[in-house]
């Protein structure tokens, strides 16, 4: 994949999650009242659904959710991480999608060729949890990009926006991972 492909696949990406952020809180201005400033605990926690919301909310469950970095993962034959991932629809409607969207996708942000996009499960009935293993970068070349020190890596449940949720604003989560790739 060349530079301007990479960026343009980098820009495309950054543009669906902010049109769908704004979107989102366009929606929530008109239906809530503003929130209540968060603490410390309760940030570490998922956000829960309106108790008048009805239909699908998905989230990435923080505590079910393990990366590990491959100490080997430099070389482009071998994962640069992998993981677990797991997502629950902690609404209470069923969360239905099309069998060609991912459903969880995987990715560092500065460099969305090293990604894991996730195409099973159909739907999540409400309180349903999936669990998927993640693997990402193998055969792709790792040297060479800056991939050494602490990077971000973004974990984003329905990625494409596809399912209406009862709140956009908590599929994404983010980790940070130490690499040596030099």
């Amino acid at each position: 994949m060349n530079k301007s492909s990479s960026a343009a696949l980098r820009a495309v990406a950054l543009a669906v999650i902010a049109v769908s952020m704004l979107s989102t809180d366009a929606f929530a201005a008109k239906k809530r009242p503003a929130p209540k400033p968060a603490t410390p605990a309760a940030a570490a926690a998922p956000a829960a659904a309106p108790a008048s919301a009805h239909g699908p909310d998905l989230v990435v469950l923080a505590d079910q959710t393990t990366l590990t970095v491959n100490p080997k993962g430099c070389e482009p034959n071998e994962d640069l991480f992998s993981g677990t991932v797991a997502v629950k629809n902690q609404g209470d409607g069923r969360a239905d999608r099309l069998i060609v969207e991912p459903i969880v996708s995987i990715y560092i942000p500065d460099m969305l060729d090293l990604k894991d996009d996730k195409l099973t499960p159909n739907s999540l009935a409400p309180l349903d949890v999936f669990t998927t293993d993640v693997h990402v970068g193998k055969g792709k070349v790792k040297e060479g990009r800056g991939l050494t020190g602490k990077h971000k890596v973004y974990i984003l449940v329905d990625p494409q926006n596809k399912i209406a949720e009862t709140n956009e604003q908590n599929n994404l989560l983010v980790r940070e991972l130490t690499f040596n790739c030099k």
